[in-house]
């Protein structure tokens, strides 16, 4: 049986997703989505940590950041710190694809990007890029980032 997810127009269901489904759905390559916990307004899940939400704790929560909305820095300067698992050239872009256990995380960097696979790296966003996502309900948080 199909079930409406999300009405609204293209450029609100990409930016502001009501749930899980449709974060993962909309957009190419579709939005990271990271399990973990939040403490004291601190993302947290192995490799990664992301400040800038309050102070708000949640046992079960899941991260989502877009590929376009995170620059590959070096690992002293990220939030998420991994290695280099595969890379992509598309042409106008470089998508950088890292794992942290047996999630896939990917960004954009610039055209001219090369790595080796193995390589330390980190990915670098600011909260307010986020989204934050109830890990039961699977349904969208509306917390302030800051």
């Amino acid at each position: 049986r199909a079930e409406i997810q999300q009405i609204g127009t293209p450029e609100m269901i990409y930016n502001e997703p009501a749930n899980l489904f449709v974060a993962g759905f909309i957009g190419s390559p579709s939005m990271n989505l990271i399990t973990g916990a939040l403490r004291d307004g601190v993302f947290e899940a192995p490799g990664v940590s992301v400040t800038g939400f309050g102070t708000v704790s949640r046992p079960d929560v899941v991260l989502g950041v877009r590929a376009e909305d995170m620059v590959v820095t070096a690992p002293d300067q990220a939030q998420i710190l991994a290695e280099v698992f595969s890379f992509e050239l598309t042409g106008e872009s470089t998508l950088v694809m890292v794992r942290i256990g047996e999630q896939v995380i990917t960004a954009r960097a610039g055209k001219n990007y090369r790595a080796r696979i193995g390589d330390p790296t980190g990915f670098a966003f600011n909260a307010n890029q986020c989204h934050i996502f109830d890990g039961l309900t699977q349904n969208r948080l509306r917390l302030q980032a800051n």
